[in-house]
């Protein structure tokens, strides 16, 4: 018989930013789980050494412009929280970045969903309802299900182990900001999202430290990353039918 499955929460914080560090510990404070902290990475020029193999044109073709430093130390620091989990004995990861508030059922929700199989990525955070496929109500009231449509923020999401070590090698070299890599669909990573979301984005958190984004100036980027779009989108609603037609076969065979 399997034992208890065990959840950690990893929290991204900047060291410039103790201050919200400060917050998001109160918005844990209530919320009965192991909270640590992972020292943000910050990249404040592109010319210097950076902590993530990075394919600049790539990134230039498939985004229509170039990436700003804040993009790539955001990527790192996601790929180095999923790191520092699998170096613990956990089985389960929250990845939070620092301008989240959890729902005061976070711990119900995420402790009935770890009893459900069958996915290795489950978004916490902004899911949207439009396309929303349930697998299954859980016994706090929320669903689990497929988003069939819609990227969706990186604020919040858990990891399963399997899921951390496929991540890690699926996102390098980084092509893309971090949330749409994380979510552009994979066949080797089962992918499931919770309906109402249990996590919250803080007011505020529109003014990402990120940095602002250049636009879009050469015709001929906008042209590849409209195309570029257009290939992600058909590759994970590709994905997405994929899981829900399983989701759906399996259940009429059981």
């Amino acid at each position: 018989m399997e034992g208890k499955k065990t959840l950690l929460c990893h929290i991204i914080n900047l060291d410039r930013s103790p201050e919200r560090w400060e917050k998001i510990q109160a918005n844990f404070s209530q919320i009965p789980l192991t909270v640590r902290r992972i020292s943000g990475i910050e990249v404040r020029s592109l010319d210097e050494p950076l902590p993530v193999p990075f394919l600049s044109v790539s990134f230039a073709l498939r985004m229509g412009r170039p990436a700003v430093p804040g993009e790539i130390g955001c990527y790192a620091s996601h790929l180095k929280a999923m790191k520092e989990f699998l170096a613990t004995d956990f089985d389960f990861c929250l990845i939070c970045e620092d301008d989240v508030v959890p729902n005061a059922d976070l711990m119900d929700v995420l402790r009935e969903s770890l009893e459900i199989p069958g996915w290795d990525l489950l978004r916490a955070a902004k899911c949207r309802e439009k396309g929303f496929q349930v697998w299954r109500k859980l016994p706090c009231g929320t669903a689990i299900g497929t988003n069939l449509k819609g990227f969706a923020f990186a604020a919040a999401y858990v990891v399963s182990r399997k899921g951390a070590e496929m991540l890690l090698k699926n996102l390098t070299p980084m092509q893309l900001p971090y949330d749409l890599a994380l979510f552009q669909g994979r066949l080797n990573v089962r992918e499931a999202s919770l309906m109402p979301c249990p996590v919250s984005l803080a007011p505020g958190s529109e003014f990402s430290e990120i940095g602002e984004r250049r636009k879009i100036r050469s015709l001929m980027l906008g042209f590849f990353r409209n195309i570029a779009q257009i290939g992600m989108r058909i590759r994970r609603y590709s994905v997405q039918t994929i899981r829900i037609l399983q989701r759906k076969r399996s259940r009429n065979t059981a």
